[in-house]
């Protein structure tokens, strides 16, 4: 215990904690600009945060996950690009998808179901 307790100093400058602190810096700014413009979808980009969990292969596909939903939904509604009304529901829906399902075809095709009706059933490449 005493071994683990000193190498937690170190932790700061390992490979990981750099991009993790980069990835926590956008999930604040996402939070951010859901205060701003979707205030009630907060809560549910606050949640996505338990997407990204473990170590390895989990870790990695929960993060690709992670940063599926938000550059294809968050991201894109914040910037008035796609007109979701309901992004904590789409937000919900994506992470449903994306659970069962390691390769990410599923959590793709759900994002671009959510583009199709989002933008009145034209088509959106992802």
């Amino acid at each position: 215990m005493k071994v683990e307790a000193w190498l937690r100093r170190w932790r700061r400058f390992s490979v990981r904690y750099g991009q993790e602190r980069v990835w926590v810096e956008r999930w604040l700014h996402m939070i951010a600009r859901a205060l701003v413009k979707q205030p009630a979808a907060v809560h549910a980009i606050v949640e996505t945060a338990t997407m990204v969990q473990g170590f390895g292969d989990p870790y990695r596909r929960g993060l690709a996950d992670w940063h599926a939903i938000i550059d294809g939904l968050a991201k894109p509604t914040f910037d008035g690009v796609l007109p979701l009304s309901d992004l904590a529901g789409a937000i919900a829906e994506a992470r449903a998808a994306a659970m069962p399902d390691p390769r990410q075809a599923a959590l793709k095709r759900a994002i671009a179901e959510i583009h199709t009706r989002a933008l009145g059933g034209a088509a959106r490449i992802i």
